[in-house]
C-alpha cells in the first residue's frame, strides 16, 4: 500500500517529468529577453530562450502570478498565455533558469546544485556559475526558499577558486543578500588566510614565499571596494599593521602591472592615531584630479600620515 508521502512523491514525479521536462499540455510559454545595460551590446545565452510551463504551477512564483494577473485583467482569456520577461542580469543562464522553473514543480532540480553532480549534467557550467545563476533566477521569480537554499550552497562552496567570482557576482548583479555579502567578507578576512596557510605555505613574515605570493595574487583580482574593505578591516587576519601595509603595497603594485595605464591611481597609506579599523588605508582617485590634502593638521583624534606607499 502506498503511504501518503509516497503518493505525494508519485504526483510530484509525474508533474516534474511529464509537465515540466516534457512540457505536456503546457498552457504558458515564458520567453526570456536579455537587454544589456549601457554600452554593453553583447547578448547572453538566455536571450530568446523559451520555457513551456503550466499556469496553475507557475503562480507559485509571486512574480509570475503578478504578470499573469495583469495579463488577464487587460485582455480576454487565452487557452495558452505567453509572457516575455525582460532582464538585464547577465548572470542568468539557461541551466540556472531551468533549475528555478523546475523548482515550481518539485524539488528534483535541486540535485543539480550538489557538489558531486557531473559537469555535463549542469550543461557544462562550473558549479559556482550555476549557483550564481540559480540565485539570480530565484530572486527574479521571488522564490525565497530556493534563494536561501542556494545561498547556503554558495557559502559552503566558498574557496580560493570561487571567491573572486562570488565577489563579482555580488557587485555586478546588485543583489542585496547581506547574509551572502557577510559570508564573502568573512572568508576574505579569515578563511582565505587559513586556507592559503594550510595548502600553500606561510604568509606573514615570508614575503618571498609561495603563501604570500598566492594571497597577493588572489587579492589583485578583487574589485576595488572589496579590496579596500578587507585590507582596512580589523578582522583581516594579519599580525601587525606593518605586515598589513607591506601586503597592501604588494597587491597595489601588482594591480598596476596587470592593469597598465589606468585612469585611476591607487595608493596605500600607513597612519597612526586612529581608533577605528586598522592603520592602513587604501585609496583611489582619478589621475586628472590634483593631490588632495587627506588629513587636516592639528586636529585631535585625526589619523596622521606616517608613511605613504604610492605606485
Amino acid at each position: 500500500m502506498t503511504t501518503q508521502n509516497g503518493y505525494h512523491e508519485v504526483i510530484c514525479s509525474h508533474l516534474y517529468q511529464n509537465g515540466y521536462l516534457k512540457g505536456m499540455y503546457a498552457d504558458l510559454i515564458v520567453r526570456m529577453q536579455y537587454q544589456p545595460l549601457g554600452q554593453d551590446t553583447k547578448k547572453t545565452a538566455v536571450d530568446g530562450i523559451m520555457f513551456k510551463l503550466h499556469r496553475i504551477i507557475a503562480i507559485r512564483s509571486p512574480f509570475l502570478q503578478g504578470l499573469l494577473q495583469d495579463q488577464e485583467l487587460n485582455s480576454e482569456y487565452q487557452p495558452t498565455s505567453q509572457l516575455t520577461i525582460v532582464t538585464h542580469d547577465k548572470n542568468l543562464t539557461p541551466a540556472g533558469l531551468g533549475v528555478a522553473f523546475g523548482h515550481l514543480y518539485a524539488s528534483y532540480s535541486q540535485h543539480l546544485l550538489a557538489q558531486d553532480m557531473p559537469l555535463d549534467e549542469r550543461q557544462n557550467e562550473t558549479r559556482s556559475t550555476l549557483l550564481c545563476s540559480v540565485l539570480s533566477a530565484a530572486n527574479l521569480l521571488q522564490l525565497h526558499d530556493l534563494a536561501q537554499l542556494t545561498t547556503e550552497y554558495i557559502k559552503q562552496s566558498m574557496s580560493r577558486d570561487t571567491v573572486i567570482q562570488y565577489c563579482g557576482f555580488l557587485q555586478e548583479s546588485g543583489h542585496q543578500q547581506q547574509e551572502l555579502k557577510d559570508a564573502v567578507f568573512t572568508y576574505l578576512c579569515r578563511g582565505v588566510v587559513l586556507e592559503t596557510l594550510e595548502n600553500v605555505g606561510l604568509i606573514w613574515g615570508c614575503e618571498d614565499g609561495k603563501g604570500f605570493a598566492a594571497l597577493v595574487k588572489l587579492f589583485v583580482e578583487l574589485p576595488f571596494e572589496w579590496l579596500k574593505n578587507v585590507i582596512e578591516s580589523k578582522y583581516f587576519e594579519v599580525p601587525s599593521d606593518m605586515e598589513r601595509f607591506s601586503f597592501a603595497k604588494a597587491v597595489i603594485e601588482q594591480r598596476k602591472a596587470v592593469n597598465g595605464v589606468a585612469p585611476v591611481e591607487e595608493n596605500v597609506l600607513l597612519t597612526f592615531g586612529g581608533k577605528r579599523q586598522s592603520g592602513v588605508t587604501v585609496v583611489r582617485k582619478s589621475k586628472s584630479v590634483s593631490q588632495i590634502a587627506l588629513i587636516p593638521n592639528g586636529t585631535n583624534g585625526e589619523r596622521r600620515i606616517w608613511k605613504a606607499g604610492q605606485v
